[in-house]
């Protein structure tokens, strides 16, 4: 081992097995001769998972089709994440009305939910490993593109911005400036 010396690492791993393995403890081990840890570092994610999961097309947060809601998280290095409703925003955290299990797919979390949670609430939980800890760790976390957080910002809000009574009078007759 030299500090002078750079020394180029690769693997050949698809897509899929790298996405199977980011969500787990990953680490470099330096052995001597006699097998025994010399030195050891946590593999850094960063450009992997823009090159992966990056999409400047994908639609996160809530969304409206055919009547639903769609929510989409980007999680690439969560293990699992839950959609949690509720129907007040003073609601217990670990009390939700409804939970709802998420899909995983090339970084990005999805779950739908009927109209009827319109104007409710709902939190993702989100399990992820944290190495610093070297555990993983369970999550109660707002949706980063919310349109809306109740007061503190502890719960997002399930709304549809095209409903007319969110919008400001005129609204619908505003024309734009060319």
């Amino acid at each position: 081992y030299s500090r002078k010396r750079l020394v180029i690492l690769t693997v050949d791993l698809s897509g899929d097995e790298i996405a199977s393995l980011i969500s787990e403890d990953l680490r470099l081990v330096m052995l001597n001769s006699r097998s025994q840890v010399v030195d050891q570092t946590a593999l850094q994610w960063a450009g992997l998972l823009d090159k992966l999961f990056a999409d400047p097309d994908a639609v996160l947060g809530l969304s409206w089709k055919n009547g639903a809601a769609e929510l989409a998280l980007w999680s690439p290095t969560a293990k699992k994440v839950d959609l949690l409703l509720y129907s007040s925003p003073e609601q217990d955290t670990y009390q939700p009305s409804h939970i709802q299990a998420m899909t995983f797919n090339q970084g990005i979390w999805r779950g739908q939910i009927s109209s009827s949670w319109k104007n409710q609430w709902y939190l993702y939980r989100v399990e992820i490993y944290q190495p610093r800890l070297k555990q993983f760790k369970t999550y109660f976390v707002t949706d980063p593109y919310s349109f809306n957080l109740s007061n503190n910002g502890k719960k997002s809000q399930v709304l549809n911005l095209n409903d007319s009574h969110l919008q400001p009078q005129g609204w619908g007759s505003l024309q734009k400036p060319a």
